[in-house]
């Protein structure tokens, strides 16, 4: 829609639009079809939507700037650009987002952290790109339908979040995610109900290493080693119960020569730690030698 006129300088041409306006450009912007005309052809509709419907609207006549009249079916007049109804991104004049409610007007708990702990559940289960699903929806762990689709429900089953220490624990960690399956637990209580955790039964009584270890007054890492070894239950958590990894003699020679874990490998060819070798100096294990 341009003709060039005349160079006027600075790499600057002046050009005369079909319109009849004249205007000053580069002849780089005219060349390689970046300017087009002086600006007026953006004042007409590429295509002439009057009288089409989009959603709850209704083109009624063009405007200017790309701007169309729309008329909505609730009454509403209003001015906007035809792109985002062609498009489908919007379907009214706004009156549409208020007659299908939002989860958050219904339940008023969007950003609380029960309703945080309700998608949690549902994303274990059901996204397979998040992070532990192969733990939960891979092992086959679903959510109960009561839950699924309704929060309310959920929130009525399990009530509000104890605290922050507390989080959702299925009582049989094979089973489903349902009201009789789950419960709020502490971080300790749930790792006591993992498929990982170890349990002993003692006298008719279960329960896990960790709580042994607490009944008893034994360390959990002294249990979990003493486990290892295939110790029995009574030697698992025995206070008084040595662990004989050294001899007599090597006991004797940690305390008489004050070695190291390298001058007692070089000396016996075995590994011991620095924990071991100063409990043994300072006579918290191996008491009986002497």
């Amino acid at each position: 829609m341009l003709t060039a006129i005349r160079y006027v300088g600075d790499s600057k041409w002046l050009f005369r639009c079909d319109c009849g306006e004249e205007h000053v450009f580069r002849a780089w912007q005219v060349i390689g079809g970046r300017t087009k005309s002086c600006g007026c052809h953006r004042s007409k509709p590429r295509k002439d939507i009057t009288g089409e419907r989009f959603g709850k609207v209704v083109a009624i006549k063009y405007m200017t700037n790309g701007e169309w009249l729309f008329k909505c079916d609730c009454g509403k007049e209003f001015v906007s650009r035809a792109t985002p109804f062609r498009r489908k991104i919007y379907k009214s004049c706004g009156c549409y987002r208020y007659d299908i409610p939002h989860p958050s007007i219904i339940h008023n708990h969007s950003h609380t952290d029960t309703y945080s702990v309700w998608l949690g559940m549902k994303r274990r289960c059901n996204n397979p790109h998040f992070r532990g699903y192969k733990n939960y929806g891979g092992r086959g762990i679903k959510v109960c339908d009561r839950w699924l689709h309704s929060f309310d429900k959920f929130l009525a089953d399990m009530g509000e979040r104890p605290g922050k220490e507390y989080s959702l624990d299925r009582i049989d960690v094979n089973g489903d995610y349902s009201p009789e399956n789950c419960r709020w637990a502490t971080r300790k209580e749930q790792a006591n109900n993992t498929t990982k955790t170890i349990h002993f039964t003692h006298n008719g009584v279960t329960h896990s290493i960790a709580e042994w270890s607490e009944i008893y007054g034994i360390p959990q890492r002294t249990a979990h080693g003493r486990y290892k070894r295939g110790f029995s239950f009574e030697k698992i958590f025995s206070k008084t119960h040595a662990l004989r990894i050294l001899t007599d003699d090597e006991v004797k020679s940690v305390r008489a020569d004050n070695l190291t874990t390298t001058t007692f490998f070089e000396r016996f060819g075995k590994k011991v730690s620095n924990s071991t070798l100063r409990n043994i100096k300072d006579y918290k294990d191996y008491t009986d030698v002497v």
